[in-house]
């Protein structure tokens, strides 16, 4: 068996184990599981990288640089600019909780590629509160294309870390 397809397999096994701790009828549990894995990819299992973090909380220090976690279409609140980067996984299906193939950028690089795909929209929570939000990009192709382009230009997870 070649060396990529045993790490794809020891991956899928982590994330079964980290999918575990959320229910099925949890919309984001693909996005939290995808938050734990990236931790665990940076910090090993050092600190609290079996937990989600608190909103408005960082999600993950690597280095002396404040990470936060990011995919599909959550929820961009104004903290978002505290960070040193953003970590980014387009799509967070069960193949896709491999920290390997997220994206990283700034904070602004984030905020200007979403602007330029027409990507963000505001909504009401379940409290009753207006956020900025992601919107959804996977009803439409051309959306989807746009930025699946736009986060072309951001080096991978691996390759931030390779270059630090």
């Amino acid at each position: 068996m070649r060396k990529t397809e045993l790490a794809r397999q020891e991956n899928g096994k982590k994330a079964q184990e980290v999918l575990r701790q959320f229910k099925a009828s949890d919309s984001g549990r693909y996005g939290k599981a995808f938050e734990i894995r990236v931790k665990q990819y940076l910090n090993g299992n050092k600190g609290n990288t079996d937990k989600v973090s608190l909103r408005g909380k960082h999600d993950v220090q690597y280095k002396g640089k404040v990470y936060e976690i990011k995919s599909n279409c959550g929820e961009i609140n104004d903290d978002i600019m505290k960070n040193d980067y953003i970590i980014y996984s387009i799509n967070n299906t069960f193949d896709y909780i491999s920290p390997e193939f997220a994206k990283v950028m700034t904070p602004k690089d984030f905020i200007e590629a979403l602007e330029r795909c027409d990507l963000i929209r505001e909504k009401k929570t379940t409290n009753g509160y207006t956020v900025k939000a992601i919107q959804t990009y996977s009803n439409s192709r051309k959306k989807f294309a746009a930025w699946f382009e736009a986060l072309e230009q951001f080096e991978t997870l691996e390759e931030h870390i390779a270059n630090r």
